[in-house]
């Protein structure tokens, strides 16, 4: 018995070991907006266009473009979850809003 729990801390003293030394070669510190602002933000987004009458859904990603949270408005079509996402991912990836990116392209059509 003894023998089964020191090879079982033997996994976790290694990936001290690789923390340490992965550091020291250059990992970088990102920040992420925690889980419960991410539900919070989608949430007074859906909200806010209930109130003028848009029925739409809101996704926020982080700076890797990964889904961080997620909410379906009430009686908001199934293709708005993907139109969202997609939105959400594209203002990301091209470090831009979207609007901006709107009011750039009635002027310089899109490539």
């Amino acid at each position: 018995m003894k023998l089964y729990r020191v090879i079982a801390l033997a996994p976790l003293c290694v990936v001290a070991i690789a923390g340490t030394a992965a550091q020291a070669q250059g990992l970088m510190t990102t920040h992420r907006i925690s889980a419960a602002l991410a539900n919070e933000a989608v949430g007074a987004a859906v909200a806010a266009c209930a109130t003028k009458g848009y029925a739409v859904s809101a996704v926020l990603v982080d700076i890797d473009g990964v889904s961080q949270a997620m909410l379906r408005g009430d009686n908001a079509g199934i293709h708005t979850t993907v139109a969202a996402r997609d939105k959400a991912y594209t203002a990301v990836s091209l470090k831009t809003d979207l609007s901006a990116l709107a009011e750039r392209f009635k002027t310089t059509p899109p490539p």
